[in-house]
């Protein structure tokens, strides 16, 4: 089974409030929580839409939608089944 964190909805769109980050779950790539916008800069988590690079929303579309309750999949927000081929011969 393979678990990762993934950006939710509204990140995509500039939201890092608190509820937002929250959907990501427990866990990232150190295994420690996520971590969290400045919010002297950039009040609520908001991210205004001028300030986020056209380049990065098109990299960070590739990364595939969350799919996964973090509550239930051990914090983490994408859970897809893998098969494996193997040759037992």
């Amino acid at each position: 089974m393979l678990k990762a964190t993934v950006p939710t909805s509204s990140e995509l769109t500039g939201n890092f409030s608190t509820s937002s980050i929250a959907g990501e779950g427990n866990p990232n790539a150190t295994g420690g929580p996520p971590g969290t916008v400045n919010y002297t800069t950039f009040p609520g988590g908001q991210i205004p839409t001028s300030k986020i690079d056209a380049n990065m929303v098109a990299l960070i579309k590739t990364y595939p939608a969350a799919n996964a309750n973090p509550a239930n999949t051990g914090g983490y927000n994408y859970v897809q089944a893998e098969t494996f081929n193997q040759n037992n011969l």
